[in-house]
């Protein structure tokens, strides 16, 4: 779908690069592929029988559990690229939004765990919601704060483009900070 074949000389082919289209078919991404770059065999994968097999080397998979709205609807899938955020609140205090982490690959969705279905509560009768298990590619490190956030409090994933690796630079959101913004803009003239 996304990949273009192109008549490359010989002594410019990088080494591990695939020769024909059909290496790729079906595989997915395992690290960041840049438009016209030539595709190693080591940044790509076929889903595998087993999970491990498609974890970067250095990464470890983590699952984290979400609803539907937490996990992008139903439009998640293996090999796209989301931030993490998460949604705190601290007893006696306001609760707070912070992303914790940009630029994560998403190893598998549902893939190799049963879809989670559960009756709403609340909201409308008979109402159902399914649950997704994310298996994300993390840094140890980040792992750790993973596994900590979901325990602690809500998470959700945020969708990007596989192109951007731009790291932007966030800060945590709570009420006072939107409320302060808004009187920001409510004080702006016009254009």
């Amino acid at each position: 779908d996304h990949l273009e074949t192109e008549e490359v000389p010989e002594r410019y082919i990088q080494p591990g690069a695939i020769r024909k289209a059909e290496q790729a078919t079906g595989a997915i991404a395992v690290a960041n592929i840049s438009a016209g770059e030539q595709i190693l065999a080591n940044k790509i994968t076929i889903i595998a029988e087993n999970l491990s097999s498609i974890v970067p080397i250095g990464y470890r998979a983590v699952a984290i559990n979400l609803d539907a709205d937490s996990a992008v609807g139903d439009f998640l899938k293996p090999g796209d690229v989301v931030d993490i955020l998460g949604t705190f609140e601290e007893t006696g205090k306001a609760s707070y939004t912070a992303t914790l982490i940009q630029s994560v690959r998403v190893v598998a969705v549902n893939d190799s765990f049963t879809s989670v279905k559960k009756t709403e509560e609340k909201g409308f009768q008979g109402r159902s919601s399914f649950g997704s298990a994310v298996v994300l590619a993390l840094e140890p490190s980040d792992a750790e704060i993973v596994t900590f956030a979901e325990n602690k409090g809500k998470l959700k994933l945020a969708l990007r483009n596989p192109g951007d690796d731009k790291m932007a630079s966030l800060r945590t959101t709570s009420f006072g900070n939107i409320l302060r913004n808004q009187q920001r803009e409510a004080v702006k003239p016009a254009p």
